[in-house]
């Protein structure tokens, strides 16, 4: 965890920092008000269940009395209006943090993708000699989306989501700590030991996932760029098998990532919700006033139908994320590059050069070049005059120079 900060924190500018910092307030918000309207739950049902609470209850006989309320009734009637604004506002918090998560994501895609083409564009001619285009056109175009889509989206997920689970973990305690710590050992138990058990195989099917995702384009960008010879020779069955072959590998691997992260899911809420009824019947054993129990089951209910979704989605995007480690690896990887003696990148350059004077010829003397890491030069000693106005063509043995 601590190498997936650092990359995130070299990959993200002092702007988007600052932006995850709001994120988070926002986040927070909305955990708090989420905790709020369910813990609003037990005074409501309290109140319906016993109307005399009212004048019981010493912040509830003043609300009473300084609203100037002279029945029962109408004062319950008001607690629910209140008690659904209460939810209302709850969920308004929540939509506007979802919105500004999404957006941080996707402005964030926008900027990283742009950051990764500058990088690859700064790159001399020879970094480009020993790497695929469609591979980098891949990480441009596909692995930032999919970055965002499956690595920083689940991440601000699992905050927000945490956050949430948190504060209604804290408001369960405060009612009831016992049972709190009983369901929060069985269900945090069982996603822990799952996640536990599958997290080597996520990071291992994500690298292969990522490499058939790299060797599709590769072979679509091969297919649609020597189209000629391919018709003359007769080899579209070769490429449709090779194509074929590594759709249906990445194809395999997104749809065990996204089985593995579902799963779980039914059988912790038969879990969660069995456990309701057992907590129901304990009570009704052991307390001689039944009136307690339905306050207190509608609230761990309303509480498990809130908490469940988070610990799924929590369990979800840790698959997801580490499942995907390998693009966040690989982009990293590709910005750090040029940060490397014998791989520095060049200065964007933002107007032309002027133009070199060229009036009689050219002449080249002694020139010797080899590729990079090649052991043969593949020009040695050349002396050569190219008059004005002439054409001169260089050609290979395969004749493709």
């Amino acid at each position: 965890m601590p190498d997936t900060i650092q990359k995130l924190r070299y990959i993200l500018t002092r702007r988007e920092k600052l932006q995850v910092g709001a994120l988070l307030i926002a986040i927070t918000a909305m955990a708090f008000s989420q905790a709020v309207g369910v813990a609003s739950v037990m005074p409501f049902i309290s109140l319906v269940m016993d109307p005399d609470l009212v004048f019981e209850n010493r912040y509830l006989l003043w609300v009473y009395e300084t609203f100037g309320f002279n029945s029962v009734n109408r004062f319950i009637i008001f607690a629910g209006f209140v008690m659904f604004a209460i939810i209302f506002i709850s969920n308004g918090i929540s939509a506007f943090a979802t919105w500004l998560k999404l957006r941080f994501a996707w402005m964030n895609n926008h900027r990283l993708a742009r950051r990764l083409l500058e990088k690859y564009l700064s790159m001399p001619y020879v970094y480009f000699l020993n790497q695929n285009s469609a591979d980098l056109s891949k990480n441009v175009l596909g692995e930032i989306k999919h970055l965002t889509d499956s690595y920083l989206i689940p991440l601000l997920t699992i905050i927000t989501k945490g956050m949430v689970a948190v504060f209604m973990l804290v408001m369960l305690f405060w009612v009831d700590p016992w049972i709190s710590l009983a369901a929060l050992v069985v269900l945090g138990g069982a996603y822990g030991g799952i996640f536990w058990r599958i997290n080597q195989n996520l990071k291992q099917r994500g690298a292969l996932r990522m490499q058939a995702n790299k060797m599709r384009f590769k072979t679509v960008n091969e297919a649609f760029g020597g189209i000629k010879e391919i018709k003359v020779m007769n080899r579209e069955a070769h490429f449709l098998q090779t194509f074929s072959k590594h759709s249906l590998k990445q194809a395999r691997l997104q749809s065990w990532n996204a089985v593995i992260g579902q799963v779980p899911r039914f059988a912790m809420e038969a879990i969660a919700f069995g456990g309701i009824i057992i907590f129901v019947l304990i009570i009704l054993l052991t307390r001689e006033d039944a009136r307690q129990v339905i306050p207190l089951a509608g609230l761990f209910a309303f509480a498990g139908y809130r908490l469940m979704p988070a610990l799924q989605d929590l369990f979800k995007n840790f698959t997801q994320m580490q499942f995907n480690r390998a693009v966040l690896d690989r982009v990293y990887a590709d910005l750090m590059t040029g940060t490397n003696p014998g791989a520095e990148s060049l200065p964007a350059k933002k107007t032309l050069p002027e133009p070199l004077p060229f009036g009689k010829e050219i002449c080249l003397k002694n020139v010797t070049y080899n590729y990079p890491g090649a052991g043969i030069p593949v020009i040695k000693d050349i002396n050569l005059t190219i008059e004005y106005n002439t054409t001169v063509a260089f050609v290979g043995p395969t004749g493709a120079g």
